[in-house]
């Protein structure tokens, strides 16, 4: 009897949100899909390593960049409450995040955004 490997496809929307445990927004994804020219209804499967590490990459940076906390929706009406979302990141999960994206990007040879390898040398004035 063969051993035989079950494949699971999915669109990379689908792929990215599973990626993080975050509420990923749909005009992040789009934007994210638009800076690297691949259709929002693309199937994973189709694309290469490199585009979905990089999409991957860009995705962590809009994790980090998100806001530290999101409220809770609490309801409550006499004797019973009910609550629902809300949750919280650390200045360290927001580094983390960083440091895979940046990990990604230098596997593909790619700066990351808003990082310039120009230095400069200041030699004073005398």
């Amino acid at each position: 009897m063969a051993d035989t490997v079950s494949h699971i496809d999915m669109p990379i929307e689908e792929y990215l949100r599973g990626v993080v445990g975050y509420q990923i927004a749909d005009n992040a994804l789009n934007s994210i899909l638009f800076k690297r020219k691949i259709a929002a209804e693309a199937m994973a499967s189709s694309l290469t390593e490199k585009q979905l590490d990089l999409c991957t990459a860009d995705l962590y940076l809009w994790c980090a960049a998100t806001p530290s906390t999101q409220n809770n929706t609490e309801d409550s009406d006499g004797g019973w409450k009910h609550v629902e979302g809300g949750w919280q990141t650390s200045a360290f999960d927001k580094r983390e995040l960083r440091a895979m994206a940046k990990e990604l990007y230098e596997k593909w040879g790619e700066n990351m955004p808003g990082k310039s390898k120009m230095k400069i040398v200041h030699f004073g004035i005398r």
